[in-house]
């Protein structure tokens, strides 16, 4: 039986984590109730009812906790956003002629980097400090809360939040044309 996802996203951030070396990954397959997404040996199932709650909340990842994805994951999945942005930031600093591709990209960058560690923030309970133990349930996940449990308050996914949103806002003010 197929994986769960929240949404379409998710089951694409899913796949890239459960399948690091990557590969392709096929278009959505649509079912009677739900799209499935395969990588390799890996399938996942988007329900249409799940995508739709995602975009209607204007929520990339769906709405909920997820049950895919954990906290640590989480937090891993933004860090690399963050970079990939910002060196396609830099890239773009240095020539801001580049086309409207390079613009749209570094700000998908920085938006995925904010969605990831909000993502991540879902796992505080409400008047807590941090997520609790069993919101790291993958090795990776363990592993870097194991390593670094300081990015894991309240306090800290919320100061890295504030982070990529103010890089998003800097950008576009600095960039748009518009």
């Amino acid at each position: 039986m197929p994986e769960r996802a929240r949404s379409l996203a998710e089951g694409y951030v899913y796949l890239d984590l459960a399948v690091p070396e990557g590969g392709e990954t096929a278009e959505p397959v649509a079912g009677e109730d739900a799209w499935t997404l395969r990588l390799g040996t890996i399938e996942v199932e988007v329900s249409y009812e799940g995508e739709r709650a995602a975009r209607l909340h204007e929520m990339r990842f769906g709405p909920g906790i997820s049950r895919l994805i954990d906290a640590g994951q989480w937090v891993v999945v933004a860090g690399v956003y963050a970079r990939r942005a910002l060196a396609e930031d830099l890239q773009f600093a240095a020539d801001p002629t580049a086309d409207d591709d390079a613009y749209l990209s570094v700000v998908a960058g920085w938006e995925l980097a904010a969605d990831a560690v909000a993502e991540a923030l879902r796992f505080v309970p409400a008047g807590a400090d941090r997520p609790p133990a069993d919101a790291f349930w993958t090795h990776t996940g363990r592993a870097v809360h194991r390593e670094n449990p300081e990015r894991f308050t309240r306090q800290a996914l919320e100061a890295d939040l504030a982070h990529y949103r103010q890089n998003l806002d800097d950008f576009q003010r600095l960039h748009d044309t518009g």
